[in-house]
């Protein structure tokens, strides 16, 4: 048995999978335990070694955690005596699921209808098949229909929970304070299998160096198999972890250079016109406003003014994608003058119900109250990628934005005829209603002499040149006799292009801020001979109400984005920062440097005294 994954990498004599264990990999034998294995790498690493008048080297480590939603999964099927298969799941990706069960039961899709109920939470984890390929069999074999809900502790033997990594780091700067080189070997625990990460790699590896300017990079990063429960994707998938091995290596390097941390990451963060260490030419880069930003509300550069025993702030920066994919939507006016949007999307919690509603309302000059949303399901509503990777508002808004212009231009079209004006001279007014010179009509009035119509559209997205920037500062305190960590007040700041519901954007910031403190400070997936130690929420150890500090939302508006009126996203980027805020205000506030999570008492404590 092999639990570690340094050792399933460097053992050729136990290989978990080797029919599939044909990786090259770091020693080029041509087997090993490595599952996947992404590399970037930008200029030349030998040459900006030599560049370097300062190099680091340091070793980060962090935990399996689970995502932590309160519904377990749960899925009914049921066979028809038509042959249809329906499947009710609080699976987040009901397209997925109808083209991966088709493939596996070998039956044409369209004998596969997936219906998604309400979600209780997902944070990356309700995106898999899970015991659905089970209930199919048992419902095939019985003749009834089948649920299966799992109980918590099967959660944590067989759910899919953020993989462990450890993550080395080499850096260097010039003799004026500058990066010039940079590599990163990041190593991912995939559990006993690969099949819970669709894409087949973890893709926040592509962020081990961070947001900022960097001539010669190196990053190299795998997944790599082990007799433990197979990992999959939670919240900004890989991002937690390396954000926090990155933005503890710059603030190490601060320190070590004898520069203020916020100093140090302005003086070497990306601007507009940088290439990002992977090569990307991004637009619209805010790195440098949201951390001006931060360290103003925290009143950063007085921290040192303050008393501050055992008293400590820390800063981190973090960059994430507005997610892409594929989304359609089709506007229906009905007969009475209200609208009904119907879409595939799920809303997994994320409030992505109102937000749509929000924006075909806007979009068509009507109060939210006459737009009604159906997400339908795989036989009535029309396709989509999924609910994740940031993409909702971007991708599913943007749709259901375009299906409801079309359904203006409809409407436009069809009153000038009714006019028998050119349709160039009919407008909507701001209250919805439809005007040409003295005549007007409402939306009821439209509705009664048009009858129903259709607006519909497919948005696409695969690439992208905009993204978003976040700056978070902490403020804690760290008690010598037990080592316990109080947060005492979070400053988050983001750039979020334009705010299109304040309450969803808060939620998520301090939902996502709490889900970081507890990566930061108690959350883990504990492990015996590669079975989970923990069978309740209870022994997990999640944050209580009073583990959160006062958290304070700093919005950056402004900018241009590919999302409706310019909104960027909000969902995954909140949680990446936190931890690495976290160990650094710790670091400043007793001197100690921990590099591995989570920083429990018992740690922090050991570390104090020696």
């Amino acid at each position: 048995m092999i639990v570690d994954p340094l050792e399933a990498m460097q053992d050729r004599t136990l290989l978990l999978h080797p029919e599939l264990s044909t990786y090259s990999g770091y020693e080029g034998d041509g087997h090993s335990n490595i599952a996947s294995q992404l590399v970037f790498q930008k200029g030349d690493i030998e040459a900006g070694w030599k560049m370097a008048r300062h190099v680091f080297k340091r070793e980060y480590r962090t935990p399996v955690v689970h995502q932590g939603y309160m519904e377990p999964h749960s899925c009914v099927v049921d066979i028809r005596p038509d042959g249809e298969i329906r499947v009710w799941s609080n699976n987040k990706t009901p397209y997925r699921v109808q083209q991966q069960l088709a493939a596996l039961l070998g039956v044409p899709i369209n004998q596969i209808r997936v219906v998604t109920p309400h979600i209780g939470g997902d944070f990356g984890g309700k995106g898999n098949l899970m015991d659905m390929p089970l209930a199919y069999y048992l419902a095939r074999k019985t003749g009834r229909p089948v649920k299966i809900t799992m109980n918590r502790e099967e959660e944590f033997i067989a759910a899919s929970p953020r993989h462990a990594s450890i993550i080395n780091i080499s850096s260097g700067v010039d003799q004026k304070g500058n990066l010039v080189v940079w590599e990163a070997r990041v190593i991912f625990n995939s559990g006993a299998y690969a099949s819970q990460k669709p894409s087949g790699h973890v893709r926040g590896t592509k962020r081990a160096a961070g947001p900022y300017r960097i001539p010669h990079v190196k990053i190299d990063g795998c997944c790599v198999y082990t007799n433990t429960v197979p990992c999959g994707h939670c919240r900004a998938p890989g991002q937690p972890q390396v954000v926090f091995a990155v933005e503890s290596h710059i603030d190490y390097m601060a320190h070590q250079l004898g520069i203020d941390p916020v100093k140090f990451r302005m003086q070497n963060a990306l601007t507009e016109g940088d290439v990002s260490p992977t090569g990307d030419n991004w637009q619209d880069v805010k790195a440098l406003e949201v951390l001006a930003r931060v360290s103003d509300v925290s009143e950063w550069s007085q921290k040192d003014n303050r008393p501050t025993e055992n008293e400590g702030w820390g800063v981190a920066l973090v960059e994430r994608h507005i997610g892409g994919g594929i989304s359609s939507a089709v506007v229906r006016l009905c007969t009475d003058g209200t609208v009904v949007v119907v879409i595939g999307v799920a809303d997994p919690g994320t409030g992505s119900r109102t937000v749509l509603r929000q924006i075909a309302a806007h979009e068509l000059g009507l109060p939210v109250s006459r737009i009604r949303l159906d997400t339908g399901d795989t036989l009535t509503a029309p396709f989509d990628s999924g609910s994740g990777g940031s993409r909702v508002t971007h991708v599913a808004g943007n749709a259901v934005r375009l299906a409801a212009i079309n359904l203006k231009k409809q409407i436009l079209v069809k009153m000038a005829a009714h006019w028998d004006v050119a349709s160039e001279t009919v407008d909507f007014k701001t209250d919805g209603a439809v005007c040409c010179d003295a005549d007007s009509a409402t939306w009821q009035e439209m509705a009664a002499l048009m009858g129903p119509l259709i607006g519909e559209a497919v948005y696409e997205c695969r690439q992208m040149k905009n993204t978003c920037f976040g700056a978070h500062v902490v403020h804690l305190s760290v008690d010598n006799q037990t080592g316990g960590v109080h947060l005492h007040k979070y400053f988050a700041v983001h750039d979020i292009g334009r705010v299109l519901n304040l309450k969803a954007v808060e939620g998520q910031i301090e939902g996502g801020v709490v889900q970081g403190i507890g990566f930061a400070l108690m959350e883990q997936n504990r492990c015996a001979d590669g079975l989970p130690a923990d069978h309740t929420l209870a022994e997990f150890k999640m944050p209580l109400a009073d583990d959160v500090p006062e958290i304070v939302s700093i919005l950056v508006e402004g900018g241009r984005s590919p999302g409706p009126f310019d909104a960027k996203a909000i969902a995954e980027i909140v949680t990446t920062p936190v931890a690495a805020a976290i160990a650094n205000a710790v670091f400043d506030a007793v001197g100690v440097r921990l590099t591995r999570l989570p920083l429990t008492k018992e740690d922090v404590l050991a570390a104090c005294r020696q």
